[in-house]
């Protein structure tokens, strides 16, 4: 057995190779992590943008990220004024510190993909997408289209039952970690076989219930318990049994009667006869044993025949593995779309391939140390990038790896964790490579004892060192006794001044089994009312409890159960004595009534007219009105039409400047005039049962929509649409999660799993006695065991712990490999020593006492937000289309205002209307076809209704596109072509671009190029250029996108779309008038920042020999309504190439 050597965070050398430091609940992980940050920097000078640290989650990254930065300005603070090294060494760390590589594992490789796109083999222009739920659906589809229509009647009948039918089959895909590139052989013809063969067996099952139904109905009534008889299941069994007999025997008989050996065919079977056989088996096998009649054959043949069917299951979802994993690699390759979990699998991809090992190398050199958290929960695709990247070899032994875990806290088995990854590392490791962390700083000394105690009770010790073979199922799992820390161990520590609650850290309450035929729902109805009765003695003023000098409040108390099941029984029977309580659980939040809510409300502000829509709206509790209000309303129509003005101004609103906007309005008009029962709506809402998780999820809710107009397009209908996906859409996401409400009177109730990494002062534990069905198998055994130390490990001074006494779920739950199979005599141990331990009987009592707020508690209230909020860094677009975004601070804003010709005056495609609407379709349109295809006149027609357009204009917009690709581009240097010879995999829209700069202003520009390039018309154009200065010398960050980047010949090229109506009939547009149009729009500076953008792009690509005059085609703008039918050649067509030298200055002045 390996003795781990004891990690000490300011002492043990930092060695060069893999070091494992395993972390025991509590001891300091993200602590350890920051010690090792600081020291690699303070002791071995590497920057810290050279240090890599990967984690699991985004709130772990973004934790880690902010206590690293914490501790380095701590760690400075403490410096000495002659150390002056290591105080620049942690100035240099804290000014680089935005360029700290802290990620999740998935942005990592979202970097890798991004940086080293050619060498992985993906497009950089890759849509990154949340959700692939109607991709999933058409492969679903295709898969059931193609596998189903042609196979046995019995497989065919499968489809519609179980597993195999299309919202079950999306479900599996989902929970099911599938195979990327499968080498296994289709078995379509085998299960033909097996198909035929299940038939037969079904055909002779029935006839076998035809025989022995009397036999079978007598033995399951004579057998059944309680009074339970199967009635109900025999009856429709028999009923359906019938159906599919009768057609059989009309066949029969009339193959008797010709005499020919014809095959028999019968119909596809009825699969509701499946789960009522299941029912059945299910009774038979509870009373076989107690039964004294003779058991009929058809048990047997009805078992056979249900496994068959469970194989036969199994068998066509192996198929569908198969078929799905191809299938949506290849839908999503060709829309061009990836996931998240894409991005890990194109690494992946990219280090199998031929340039694996240049790629390795490159992300290798670019670090000197890495630090991988939570190492036990490594998938084995994750672990398969990161031994490639970090393997030990001659030349990665000058590098320091570092992985911290537990491997008894690894409990993510469902996510697709492998434990066996982390503890294979630990073997290929010599013992001086293995450390442990096991000071517990969480928790008070007297219960990290106790808890010891426990997980010790029956185990042989060997150096402080438990037998876990027994214990974690695995020897090479071992659990190492904790150490308690003295230091603040006061504040941690319970007391109850009255004497009622024993003083004792760890409270078992053992529950005895009253009589052998006790069902579970008794039993949970013991336990959930002792536990409240616990509880309300704790919170009880009279018996004075307190954890260190603070008296014990809700929000110290946590309940942690395995599902969100058992949180609603809980909560429950919290309710039912006034006891608050808060579900902290992993539920989306567009799965609750709130985003319900938000639904009908969008809807009533798309359509504002439609009286249905403001009724349902008018009832929620966001207005508060009843439906006798609602009825006088409409009897007065004044009133009526108020608030029908009401809704039209805030749907407005929401075109003009968006949802969130419109929202604010809403809450602020009623918060101010809507006054019911002496309060406002929001206050009635808090003031209510419940109300604070509903406003929390009202405001969350908002948030979410703020933030997503700013990632996708913020037009009315886009947005609706994206949310109602969301409702339907099954997936979970972090920031999707139901917040916890903020009473600090709440006691929490959450699932083990989501405490992990969490401390409470107070826990209970009321269900770890449990088994479940799937708990037989071995590897669920072994979670469960984790799951029970994790679950041990959260409290920080008390903890309650339940068992129950039956000789079957001692020999099955976790907390028997504690207790061995006769708790009995370890219990006794446990009560004998009073210190640690309060060993009680959960007694059957009434419970009648109830929870009151301590006094002076003041309920939530929302307040009016009447501060100022600096805006700090600007970030800003020089296009006119970021998705749709009001920018809070655009250039474009302070633009002059362009004349335009009345729209009476207006013909042809100068008809089609002005503004930003027509410039956000147009760049839609063009995003959305394929240049080389005609059929574009459906896409017109879609997106019209969409940016707010009349479809009377689909003719001009069809004539407007069709001019544009087919207009001839001549004036780079080059063979001409048309856009509608472009193919889409030489496109790349609306490409995103980032430029960091120092302050500078655009008259120091011009006169900085002008001595580069004397006369150049851009120098010129920026000297001139004062008014603009003052906005661009805030600018830190430019953000922008180019509309299109194309290849031809070889060449790159720039395009930008302009739908400009301009000043003047065709002339406008003629090619000699549209520079003073460029200067006078500021188009010069907002393309000259596109090809520095490009430049920088392509000068960073490894795979390209760039050259700016070889490579670099030009900058065309296409002013599209000049460009249609009766035009000039070369109306409305912008060309400018920039020269290298004033590129490469802009380079060098942006950068200096």
């Amino acid at each position: 057995m390996i003795t781990p050597l004891i990690f000490e965070p300011e002492q043990t050398p930092l060695e060069f190779g893999e070091t494992l430091i395993e972390a025991n609940a509590g001891t300091g992980k993200t602590f350890t992590l920051c010690k090792i940050v600081e020291r690699l920097v303070l002791d071995h000078g590497i920057p810290i943008e050279r240090i890599l640290a990967v984690t699991f989650t985004n709130s772990a990254a973004q934790e880690l990220k902010e206590r690293i930065r914490k501790n380095l300005i701590d760690a400075k603070g403490k410096l000495q004024p002659e150390q002056i090294r290591e105080r620049n060494l942690l100035s240099r760390a804290l000014g680089n510190f935005d360029d700290a590589r802290i990620y999740t594992l998935h942005a990592f490789c979202k970097r890798l993909l991004s940086e080293f796109s050619f060498e992985c083999g993906v497009r950089p222009d890759s849509e990154l997408i949340t959700d692939q739920s109607q991709i999933l659906k058409q492969v679903v589809q295709d898969f059931r289209r193609s596998f189903f229509s042609d196979t046995a009647p019995f497989i065919a009948a499968m489809s519609m039952t179980g597993k195999l039918t299309e919202n079950e089959l999306e479900k599996y895909f989902e929970d099911k970690d599938l195979i990327r590139d499968p080498k296994k052989e289709t078995k379509k013809t085998s299960l033909e076989s097996e198909g035929k063969e299940n038939l037969a067996l079904f055909i002779s099952l029935s006839k076998k219930w035809d025989q022995e139904k009397k036999c079978i109905q007598e033995f399951l009534h004579h057998g059944a318990k309680n009074g339970s008889k199967p009635r109900n299941a025999l009856d429709q069994l028999d009923r359906l049994f019938r159906q599919e007999l009768e057609p059989l025997r009309f066949q029969e008989d009339l193959q008797a009667e010709s005499s020919q050996d014809n095959e028999v065919q019968v119909k596809i079977p009825n699969f509701q006869l499946i789960k009522l056989i299941r029912q059945v088996l299910r009774e038979e096998i509870k009373i076989k044993e107690s039964s004294t009649i003779a058991r009929p054959e058809f048990f047997d043949s009805a078992l056979h025949f249900s496994n068959r069917c469970e194989n036969l299951e199994r068998e066509i979802l192996l198929l569908f593995e198969e078929f799905a994993a191809i299938e949506l690699t290849r839908l999503k390759s060709s829309l061009n779309l990836r996931t998240f979990d894409d991005l890990q699998q194109l690494v992946a991809d990219g280090l199998d391939s031929d340039q694996g090992s240049a790629l390795a190398e490159k992300v290798f050199l670019q670090y000197d140390a890495a630090l991988v958290d939570e190492f036990q929960d490594t998938d084995p695709l994750q672990f398969e990038i990161l031994r490639k990247l970090f393997s030990p070899n001659s030349q990665k032994l000058s590098k320091r790896i570092f992985y911290i875990g537990d491997p008894k806290q690894s409990i993510y088995k469902f996510r697709g964790a492998d434990l066996n990854n982390y503890l294979d590392i630990k073997a290929s490791l010599n013992s001086s490579s293995i450390h442990s962390l096991i000071t517990n700083y969480r928790t008070h000394p007297s219960l990290v004892e106790a808890t010891n105690s426990f997980l010790t009770l029956c185990k042989n010790q060997e150096d402080g060192m438990s037998d876990c073979n027994h214990l974690f199922y695995d020897k090479r799992i071992f659990f190492i006794k904790s150490r308690g820390n003295e230091l603040n161990a006061e504040d941690k520590k319970f007391e109850c001044s009255s004497g009622d609650l024993s003083a004792a850290p760890f409270n078992l309450r053992y529950l005895p089994q009253i009589h052998q035929s006790e069902n579970l729902e008794v039993v949970e109805e013991r336990i959930l009312k002792d536990m409240a009765g616990e509880i309300l003695s704790l919170l009880d003023l009279e018996k004075k409890t307190t954890i260190g000098t603070k008296r014990i409040k809700g929000s110290d108390i946590a309940v942690l159960c395995r599902n969100n099941k058992e949180a609603d029984l809980i909560q429950t029977k919290f309710s039912q004595h006034q006891i608050p309580s808060v579900l902290l659980a992993t539920r989306s939040i567009f799965k609750t009534l709130e985003a319900k809510h938000f639904k009908y409300l969008m809807e009533a502000l798309l359509n504002p007219f439609d009286v249905k829509n403001i009724k349902k709206v008018l009832v929620l509790p966001l207005f508060g009105l009843k439906a006798n209000d609602i009825h006088e309303l409409i009897k007065e129509s004044k009133l009526w039409d108020a608030w029908a003005n009401k809704f039209f101004e805030w749907s407005e609103l929401w075109k003009k400047k968006g949802f969130s906007f419109a929202l604010q309005n809403i809450l602020k008009e009623e918060f101010r005039l809507r006054k019911r029962e002496g309060k406002a709506v929001t206050e009635k809402i808090l003031s209510e049962i419940g109300g604070e998780r509903r406003m929390t999820n009202y405001l969350h809710l908002g948030e979410i929509l703020y933030q997503t107009e700013q990632d996708i397009s913020s037009f009315p209908r886009n947005l609706y649409l994206w949310f109602v996906q969301q409702m339907e859409s099954s997936l979970n996401q972090e920031e999707s999660h139901a917040r916890l409400e903020s009473d600090e009177e709440s006691v929490k109730i959450l699932t083990i799993h989501k405490s992990k990494g969490l401390e409470f002062p107070i826990t209970f534990l009321p269900f770890s006695w449990k088994t479940h069905t799937q708990d037989k198998e071995i590897g669920n055994q072994q979670e469960n065991m984790r799951l029970l130390y994790v679950s041990l490990t959260r409290a920080s001074s008390r903890l309650y712990l339940y068992l129950r006494d039956t000789n079957n779920q001692f020999s099955k739950n976790p907390i028997s490999r504690c207790l061995s199979l006769d708790p009995i005599p370890h219990l006794e141990i446990l009560k004998s020593n009073s210190d640690f331990f309060d060993l009680r009987q959960v007694l059957d009592q009434s419970l009648t006492n109830s929870y009151s707020k301590p006094p002076n508690h003041s309920p939530l209230k929302p307040v009016d937000f009447n501060g100022t909020i600096p805006s700090g860094r600007i970030s800003s677009s020089f296009s006119n289309k970021v998705k749709g975004i009001e920018k809070e601070k655009d250039l474009d804003e302070n633009l002059p205002q362009r004349k335009v010709v009345p729209l009476n005056a207006r013909i042809g495609p100068h008809s089609f209307p002005a503004g930003a609407k027509a410039g956000n379709f147009f760049h839609e349109v063009f995003e959305n076809i394929d240049f080389a295809q005609k059929g574009f006149k459906e896409v017109i027609r879609r997106l019209l209704p969409v940016h707010g357009l009349h479809q009377a204009n689909i003719e001009i917009a069809e004539e407007i596109v069709y001019s544009t690709l087919q207009a001839t581009l001549d004036k780079h240097q080059g063979e001409s072509f048309q856009l509608s010879e472009l193919s889409q995999n030489d496109r790349i829209e609306e490409l995103e671009f980032h430029l960091l700069s120092s302050d500078f202003d655009l008259e120091e520009l011009g006169h900085f190029l002008d001595q580069v390039e004397p006369g150049n018309p851009f120098a010129t154009y920026l000297k001139g250029k004062k008014s603009l200065s003052s906005l661009v010398a805030e600018l830190k960050f430019f953000k922008g996108f180019i509309d299109l980047t194309f290849k031809h010949n070889d060449k790159y090229f720039i395009l930008d779309w302009k739908s400009n109506l301009l000043e003047g009939d065709q002339d406008a547009f003629a090619f000699e008038n549209l520079f003073e149009e460029m200067k006078e729009a500021d188009y010069l500076l907002q393309y000259h920042l596109y090809t520095l953008a490009i430049h920088r792009f392509l000068s960073q690509s490894s795979s390209l020999d760039y050259d700016y005059d070889l490579c670099f085609g030009g900058v065309y703008y296409l002013f599209i309504r000049g460009m249609c039918k009766g035009s000039k050649p070369d109306d409305g067509i912008f060309f400018d190439r920039p020269s290298k030298a004033i590129i490469q200055a802009m380079d060098r002045f942006l950068t200096i």
